[in-house]
């Protein structure tokens, strides 16, 4: 989970971190089917070129609709 009293922003060194933790995580579980990765934020993510990894996006309004 993250929190910032803003839009997280992916770095491209974030992004790296996600895509290793990705690689590792299929290859421990020998898991041949696609990962998603879900960002749960108070406030969305920034608009950078780096948030195509992310696969879904919860936000605090999601909780209250």
């Amino acid at each position: 989970m993250k929190f910032t009293m803003k839009p997280f922003n992916i770095s491209a060194k974030y992004e790296e971190n996600l895509r290793y933790k990705l690689e590792v995580l299929a290859d421990a579980t020998n898991h041949k089917k696609s990962i998603q990765i879900t960002m749960v934020t108070a406030s969305g993510l920034d608009n950078s070129s780096h948030k195509s990894i992310i696969s879904n996006i919860v936000t605090l309004d999601d909780f209250f609709e």
